[in-house]
């Protein structure tokens, strides 16, 4: 990709991420903690579009995500339970794992594959009642940072994978279009501009340290939460 990776970019993520969470979780009502976490999932949708691009062992990237999306399941199924109080609903490394198999695909230009392997489950399982976190939303966005390299094309691209997603979504449950037009999901194509962003600041952190912040945050809001209540 034309953007070098730069672990800055990774620290915005999780510090967006967090504060969503920490809204979601802490301050429900206050809907600023979600209009700055709107930038998080885009941040990590690009890193995970570029490692891709770049990693030398791709099989092994994606047993990696796979490996931290069951490491995280317990952490976010307290989370999500508290949050959603659904127990069937999946973090979003789960996502990033199958956006991970439909590049494989798509990069071998096995459309079929990727439809059966990488598409396919996502639907099933969710059909099944066993969301993940973006679903196929996030693998869409992914997919966008893969195949497009201008800023504007990426902005585009966000916005007609979030209207999209947000149409078959709030639709069906009679969302007037109005209201769909001004969700606060839209503001994921802001992310771009700090993805683009030609940061002076360089940070280099564990390689492992993000995997690890995922399920290590969310177990230690799910323990404030209950001090708290």
């Amino acid at each position: 990709m034309e953007v070098k990776r730069n672990d800055i970019l990774k620290v915005l993520a999780v510090l967006t991420m967090a504060i969503d969470h920490i809204g979601a979780l802490l301050f429900p009502q206050q809907i600023l903690f979600r209009v700055v976490g709107r930038l998080a999932f885009p941040i990590f949708a690009y890193q995970i579009a570029f490692g891709f691009e770049k990693t030398g062992n791709k099989n092994r990237y994606m047993m990696r995500m796979l490996i931290w999306a069951l490491v995280t399941v317990w952490p976010f199924y307290r989370f999500s339970m508290i949050v959603t109080g659904d127990p069937r609903y999946q973090n979003v490394l789960f996502t990033f794992f199958f956006a991970l198999v439909v590049l494989r695909f798509l990069e071998k230009r096995q459309y079929l594959a990727m439809v059966i392997f990488g598409i396919m489950p996502v639907i099933i399982l969710e059909q099944a009642g066993w969301s993940m976190d973006y679903g196929l939303y996030g693998i869409a966005v992914v997919i966008v940072f893969h195949l497009f390299k201008r800023p504007e094309q990426q902005m585009i691209g966000i916005f007609v994978s979030t209207l999209v997603y947000l149409l078959f979504r709030l639709v069906p449950r009679g969302i007037p279009l109005t209201m769909i037009l001004g969700n606060i999901q839209f503001l994921a194509v802001f992310a771009v501009f700090l993805i683009r962003k030609d940061w002076k600041l360089k940070i280099r952190l564990p390689k492992y340290f993000f995997y690890a912040f995922y399920p290590v945050h969310l177990f230690l809001l799910v323990l404030v939460y209950n001090a708290m209540n």
